[in-house]
């Protein structure tokens, strides 16, 4: 058995150093895949024009399972394909961030491994349908698998996750999407969330319809896709210019985008290209470049008019209609609200006429005022053929009146008549009759203040014992 901090692993000859692992997806209809045990380098863009027979694609460092009894043992292993000996180094200082690995590097080899201290220990590991190997540990407290280790970390990462054309956002959900212009290769694979067949476009370049290998007077345009990783296969062309490097790429059918920085550096690319990732300024990854994506004509006038759209933008005609049923509203609200005021004056006006005509003695009441006075006219007195009496009391400062207020109803007497009435009760002053305190006289409600008469009227009295 190992003992605490002995590592178990076994040395490989280089012609071992190219496993062929595929890996199976992880969703519900399990199949082989383009992600292999193979472990290239990535070189620079610039250099690599394309892809010679044999030449492996980029990943990361594929690992070994070996098991004894309960104890699991994890050897890593990544062949040498080329570099100095600054990028080993390089690559020894990132795998050895745990103080429990330890990284082996020889002419004929490269070992990375770490011993476990624990006999109990179950790990597992999983190549996903993402391109990702993950690490988990068996937790017995919670009977369940804690995540541990990935490689590579960032999903993004991993080879040609998204296929070709796509674009892979870490910060987005899901983390692939195709770039304007373009549409899953197979929708069915990607509500699965298999983006490894990529995207294609919406409609075909100009040059690809009429079926010539030369494309100089292409009606093609491009799309930036601004602070991206670009793909790899890139292929270095001699430009001054940005619109050199353009027509580079315009003049070859193949070409489906390029890419230009200060100092001449072109780069185009022919047919898919892979690996496209988008960056963004408050990560801290460098390497971000603006990619120009060759779109047709139709595509481009396609998603000016989706952007439209999308940006809220409302046509000329529109736009002054709203704004002339605005001026319209507002004016018809001016004008309704000068009629209101204007009539509520006359009105006021004209009740201050019938009091003066009436007696300086006699008030003049609003109906919202006698119907608090009455607490909603529910404490009723008698009644007659000219309408009800109710009791009520009127505050004014620190005095209370009791008065007994006749609703008028009924009647179909004008403004004018109802003046005349008020007038001649406002009058009359006698000691045996009831004294007119006030009235109101609105558009629907004609209502008499009286004095109260606790003891009734003499009325009650005459005909008390009558029916």
């Amino acid at each position: 058995g190992l003992g605490a901090g002995q590592v178990r692993g076994r040395a490989l000859q280089p012609r071992q150093l190219r496993p062929v692992l595929p890996r199976r997806m992880v969703q519900e209809h399990p199949r082989p895949d383009r992600h292999l045990g193979r472990q290239p380098r990535e070189p620079p863009v610039q250099r690599r024009v394309r892809r010679a027979p044999g030449v492996p694609r980029r990943r990361r460092p594929r690992a070994r399972r070996r098991q004894r009894g309960r104890r699991v043992v994890v050897v890593e292993v990544e062949p040498v394909v080329g570099g100095g000996v600054e990028q080993q180094q390089q690559q020894q200082q990132q795998h050895c961030g745990d103080p429990r690995r330890t990284y082996v590097e020889t002419p004929a080899y490269r070992r990375l491994s770490w011993a476990l201290y624990d006999n109990a220990t179950i790990t597992r590991q999983v190549f996903e349908g993402t391109g990702q190997a993950k690490q988990y540990i068996w937790v017995p407290a919670s009977q369940r698998w804690q995540f541990f280790w990935a490689a590579p970390t960032v999903q993004c990462d991993a080879y040609a996750v998204c296929g070709a054309f796509g674009v892979c956002d870490q910060r987005s959900q899901p983390s692939c999407r195709c770039p304007p212009g373009f549409v899953p290769a197979s929708e069915r694979d990607w509500a699965l969330s298999d983006w490894t067949g990529g995207c294609r476009r919406n409609s075909s370049l100009a040059c690809a319809r009429n079926g010539n290998g030369s494309s100089s007077t292409s009606t093609d345009g491009f799309l930036v896709l601004p602070n991206v990783k670009l793909p790899d296969d890139s292929l270095a062309v001699g430009a001054q210019s940005k619109t050199e490097c353009e027509s580079a790429c315009l003049d070859n059918c193949s070409c489906q985008a390029y890419t230009f920085s200060g100092g001449g550096l072109c780069a185009v690319w022919h047919g898919e290209f892979r690996n496209l990732q988008q960056l963004y300024a408050d990560s801290g990854a460098s390497g971000s470049s603006d990619l120009y994506l060759r779109l047709s004509e139709s595509g481009l006038r396609d998603l000016s008019r989706a952007n439209k759209k999308s940006d809220g933008g409302l046509p000329l005609q529109l736009v002054v209609g709203i704004v002339l049923a605005c001026v319209a509203a507002a004016l018809i609200a001016s004008a309704l609200l000068a009629w209101f005021l204007l009539s509520r004056r006359r009105r006021r006006r004209r009740l201050d006429s019938m009091a003066n005509e009436a007696g300086s003695s006699l008030a003049v009441y609003s109906y919202g005022d006698l119907r608090a006075a009455t607490k909603n006219f529910s404490n009723r007195l008698g009644g007659g053929g000219f309408g009800s009496v109710y009791r009520g009391v009127l505050k004014s400062g620190d005095t209370v009146t009791e008065v007994a207020v006749k609703k008028l109803e009924g009647l179909r007497q004008g403004d004018k008549q109802f003046r005349t009435e008020v007038n001649t009760l406002g009058r009359i002053q006698h000691v045996n009759l009831v004294r007119l305190l006030g009235f109101c006289s609105s558009a629907d409600e004609k209502l008499l203040v009286y004095e109260y008469m606790p003891n009734g009227s003499l009325e009650g009295y005459l005909f008390k014992g009558s029916g």
